[in-house]
């Protein structure tokens, strides 16, 4: 083999290695946060003991916090290195699960969860990955987004067991602070040496095409100028926020309450951690495929075929009267979870490109998660007035339908040229 072929040898395009690292980060920005909850909540209901619906202010402050900072993170994404806020984020998550450890009552938990655990939520997350992937792909971007978003799913299958091991052979101090020695140790150093913002940093372009994609005009595009106050009257952004942030609510309600939805069928805490571990492993199944097809299918039908499971799956739980009936609702609601931030980003992409991406992704998000922070007190409320969760699994049901409805109504522009998405936005 001569000296020339080596040289001609193909390497792999750095934005799928950008993919892995974007994995591996929402696994443990959202899955060692929000799908680890339920499992924290049984230990922090006998160390502290409350009602429900205190029990889960914990999972709605975090929610909250990251909700209300999504728009500030993607505006320094759009405009800063995305290892610093990448880097910020992991310090003060593992922080504050630090400080979990060393709380003395439930309203110190609820504290840290709302403040360090959702600052951090809020940074190592969706919004984040998609804003850098979206950078670096184009034509493959929902098979890189359904990739990545893995993450959530494959943080929230190895983490639950983990942990409910731990607290079970140990103490669930030792768990969670050393979860957060873990995350300080680790996050930082993957971020620093090895997250690059742009293709162009690296002299390539999206997908590693040898020229870039374009309409065929030789001027470079100009950011759209875009405000929060602007998003919110656009019929398009109402729709896609109810679709999407409905569909989140639910599937949150879901994850954040499963171990305890087996728990009160007389299961133990470990196969209520087995329920999150196998919805987990569902979403890991769902999430590239996902992803794939919003490549190369009609994108509306898609995110159709993920809310119309996730109606079905609330059905599956108002019967739910076993432990596997319980089985097979997590399982459909693990397909939905997995597909629901690929599909999102996705959606985005298509409608607004990626000029502006990290703006919009972040509004969406401070919406989305804000509908989804009311989720877990909501269904804590339920169960502490009723004395059951089917009332809970009723208004799942009734939300969905709602959102597939607003997904309907949704206009989706038919062409993947970002250049003309970003011209639709001004328009």
């Amino acid at each position: 083999m001569t000296e020339n072929d080596n040289q001609k040898k193909p390497t792999i395009f750095y934005g799928w290695w950008l993919v892995a690292i974007c994995l591996l980060m929402q696994s443990i920005g959202v899955g060692a946060s929000l799908y680890l909850y339920s499992v924290v909540a049984g230990a922090l209901e006998q160390a502290f003991p409350s009602g429900r619906f205190l029990l889960m202010m914990g999972a709605t402050g975090l929610l909250l916090t990251m909700a209300l900072m999504s728009p500030k993170v993607g505006t320094l994404l759009d405009r800063f290195p995305v290892r610093r806020v990448v880097i910020a984020g992991a310090l003060i998550m593992g922080l504050g699960f630090i400080l979990i450890a060393l709380s003395t009552n439930i309203w110190q938990v609820i504290f840290c969860y709302a403040l360090f655990i959702g600052a951090g939520m809020a940074t190592l997350s969706p919004l984040t990955a998609s804003t850098l992937l979206s950078r670096w792909f184009l034509r493959h971007r929902g098979s890189a987004l359904g990739i990545a978003a893995l993450g959530t799913q494959f943080g929230g299958l190895i983490y639950p067991p983990i942990i409910a091991h731990f607290i079970e052979v140990a103490d669930w101090r030792l768990a969670i602070g050393g979860l957060g020695v873990f995350i300080i140790l680790v996050m930082p150093a993957l971020a620093y040496f090895t997250i690059i913002d742009r293709p162009e940093d690296r002299g390539v372009h999206p997908d590693g095409d040898k020229e870039p994609l374009t309409t065929g005009s030789g001027d470079a595009p100009e950011r759209p100028k875009v405000t929060l106050a602007s998003l919110f009257t656009q019929r398009t952004f109402i729709l896609l926020v109810i679709a999407i942030g409905g569909a989140s609510a639910v599937n949150t309600a879901a994850i954040a309450n499963l171990s305890l939805f087996a728990t009160d069928l007389g299961a133990s805490a470990e196969r209520g951690a087995y329920l999150v571990s196998l919805l987990s492993m569902l979403g890991m199944i769902s999430s590239p495929l996902a992803g794939r097809f919003c490549d190369v299918w009609n994108i509306r039908l898609v995110a159709s075929a993920m809310l119309l499971l996730s109606a079905v799956a609330a059905l599956v739980f108002i019967g739910a009267a076993s432990y596997p009936m319980l089985l097979l609702a997590a399982l459909l609601q693990g397909i939905t979870g997995g597909s629901l931030v690929p599909v999102w980003a996705s959606l985005v992409g298509r409608i607004y490109g990626t000029l502006i991406y990290g703006q919009v992704m972040g509004a969406t998000t401070m919406v989305v998660f804000g509908m989804t922070a009311l989720a877990p007190p909501f269904a804590g409320w339920v169960h502490d007035l009723t004395g059951s969760y089917r009332l809970l699994f009723l208004v799942m049901f009734a939300v969905m339908a709602i959102a597939i409805a607003s997904l309907l109504m949704l206009r989706i522009p038919a062409t993947s040229d970002d250049r003309l998405k970003a011209s639709a936005v001004n328009a």
